[in-house]
């Protein structure tokens, strides 16, 4: 247990057979993009993150969510999608990419985060990353849904490639 809320949504398997688990903690002040590892029998792995955990801040006070954890098979990084939230109708999707150890990997877009464009000029939008894949040379095939209120459809489905180095593909 990290914070007095803990949730995972996802995880994952690493080719060493360690569990990555991945979700969000909120202490009660603040709700952070978490994860934990466990080694093969289910203990904490204490050399990965901060004691086994890693907490991460996409953008300063929101409420920031891991919803899906993958393993880049070639690299052993891990790439996370997720969203940071400001309220319940105001969200920016992210994709994050950690090193192995478990540290934000600065190569990936210079901060590690790619936080995607949230079109919040045009309305309130809800806007998250429920899934993807990491193909072998390290691009990142995303999907989710994003959501703006006040407007006759409710949800559209979104989906993006990223280049290995955070950058948008925009041949996609």
């Amino acid at each position: 247990q990290i914070g007095s809320d803990d949730v995972a949504y996802s995880l994952a398997i690493q080719s060493d057979g360690k569990i990555i688990l991945a979700g969000f903690s909120d202490d009660g002040s603040n709700k952070n993009a978490a994860m934990i590892r466990l080694n093969s029998n289910g203990t904490l792995d204490n050399t990965f993150g901060t004691s086994g955990k890693v907490l991460t801040d996409f953008i300063t006070n929101r409420a920031d969510e891991i919803k899906t954890v993958k393993i880049h098979a070639l690299t052993g990084n891990i790439v996370v999608g997720g969203t940071s939230s400001l309220t319940s109708t105001n969200s920016q999707a992210v994709i994050a990419r950690y090193t192995s150890a478990g540290l934000l990997d600065t190569t990936f877009n210079t901060t590690g985060k790619l936080l995607l464009d949230d079109a919040s000029g045009a309305g309130t939008y809800f806007n998250i990353i429920e899934d993807l894949a990491v193909k072998s040379n390290g691009k990142i095939s995303a999907v989710g849904w994003i959501n703006q209120q006040g407007l006759q459809w409710s949800s559209n489905y979104y989906g993006c490639r990223v280049n290995s180095n955070g950058k948008l593909d925009t041949t996609f």
